[in-house]
C-alpha cells in the first residue's frame, strides 16, 4: 500500500513540463522535506472560452445585458456604475479578455492575483467586436482574478 504524501503534508512543490503544440504534460511533485517526488502525466492544457454569462464569472454592482450576434456569446455585459467589477478565478497558464470597444466606453483595470498587472482603455470611436484587450502568457497555473 502506498501512501500519497500529498494528502499528509502542509508544503507541496510541484513543476509541469508541457509541449505546446500538442497540449501534453508531465508533472513532477514534491514535498520539499524528503527525497521523495513523483513524476505524473498531466492533464493537457486546453484552451477555452468562458462568456461573461459562465457561472464562475461573478459580476459585482450594477451590471446591464444587452443582445448582440456579433459578440463572442450573442450578448455582451456593461455597467455604468463607478467599481462595478467582473472577476473570474481559474487555474491555468495563459488568458486572453476579448471584449468590445466603443466611444461611451472607459479605462478598466485588470487584477492578476490580487495585483493591478494593466489598465486597459476601451474606448474606439465606433465599435469594434472581440477586440483582445489583455494577454498574459505563462502564468505557471497560478489563480488569477480580472476585475472589469
Amino acid at each position: 500500500m502506498t501512501q500519497d504524501f500529498r494528502s499528509a503534508k502542509e508544503y507541496i512543490y510541484r513543476a509541469e513540463v508541457g509541449i505546446a503544440k500538442t497540449g501534453a504534460a508531465m508533472e513532477v511533485v514534491s514535498d520539499g522535506q524528503s527525497h521523495a517526488v513523483r513524476l505524473e502525466k498531466a492533464e493537457p492544457y486546453q484552451r477555452r472560452t468562458v462568456e461573461e454569462t459562465h457561472e464562475a464569472v461573478v459580476h459585482q454592482g450594477e451590471w446591464h445585458s444587452m443582445k448582440d450576434g456579433r459578440d463572442s456569446g450573442g450578448g455582451e455585459r456593461y455597467s455604468n456604475q463607478p467599481g462595478a467589477a467582473i472577476s473570474y478565478r481559474f487555474m491555468g497558464r495563459n488568458i486572453t479578455w476579448l471584449s468590445v470597444k466603443n466611444h461611451n466606453c472607459g479605462l478598466a483595470d485588470v487584477y492578476l492575483d490580487g495585483q493591478r498587472v494593466a489598465t486597459v482603455d476601451l474606448y474606439a470611436s465606433s465599435k469594434t467586436y472581440q477586440q483582445p484587450l489583455f494577454e498574459r502568457d505563462n502564468l505557471g497555473g497560478q489563480r488569477a482574478y480580472y476585475p472589469g
